[in-house]
């Protein structure tokens, strides 16, 4: 695990002052090194045989690794702060209807123009990637069934996936659904028809140059 991975635990874990490393011992002769902390998350951090130089290196690295997050703590909680600020204002631009851009200033019709641009771009190359995909699971051996149960789980990625592209809104999941399953119809799957029968050249032996 590097330092940057480490940080992403701790933030994940949403890490407070009591957090510290500690081991846990597991079967098989092995050790967990794990975060713990009161109020909040627990997080495993890795695995090593009892003992073990591997091991006492690793608790030594996150150790110090756990004073490094702390001191930049303060940084790190200002950083999430803005990002969440961006954020709920680019959602909130999104959703902005026709007549209330209209009372915005120059500047901030530029700022609504240029996000509106950039989520209509994200759009479309989640469109175009999760029309083919439902087209793709289309495959002339199975049956109707079959074929829905794939698309569908296709789309519950999409779901899960799709706020890990940027800020997002209902309204533009939903969309690229909706407008995925209609263009999928039009699109061929790879694997949609069998493939065409190989028709060789018949040789006699005589034909064969050698």
């Amino acid at each position: 695990m590097n330092k940057a991975k480490f940080f992403e635990i701790m933030k994940e874990s949403r890490v407070n002052v009591t957090a510290m490393i500690t081991f846990q011992a597991r079967p098989n002769g092995k050790t967990a090194l794990i975060m713990t902390q009161q109020r909040a998350p627990n997080a495993f951090l890795s695995m090593h045989k009892d003992g073990s130089d591997s091991m006492k290196k690793a608790w030594d690295k996150y150790e110090k690794w756990l004073k490094e997050f702390f001191m930049n703590f303060e940084h790190i909680i200002d950083q999430d702060h803005a990002d969440a600020i961006e954020e709920d204002r680019m959602i909130t631009a999104l959703l902005l209807e026709e007549d209330e851009v209209s009372e915005l200033t120059e500047k901030e019709k530029q700022d609504v123009i240029e996000m509106s641009h950039e989520a209509a771009l994200v759009m479309n190359e989640e469109i175009d990637k999760l029309s083919q995909e439902l087209a793709d699971r289309r495959v002339y051996w199975s049956n109707f069934e079959r074929i829905h149960a794939a698309q569908q789980a296709v789309l519950n990625r999409y779901k899960v996936e799709a706020f890990e592209n940027g800020p997002r809104i209902v309204q533009h999941v939903v969309k690229v659904m909706v407008v995925s399953v209609g263009r999928a119809l039009k699109l061929t799957g790879y694997a949609e028809h069998p493939p065409k029968r190989y028709e060789g050249i018949k040789l006699e032996e005589n034909d064969i140059p050698f």
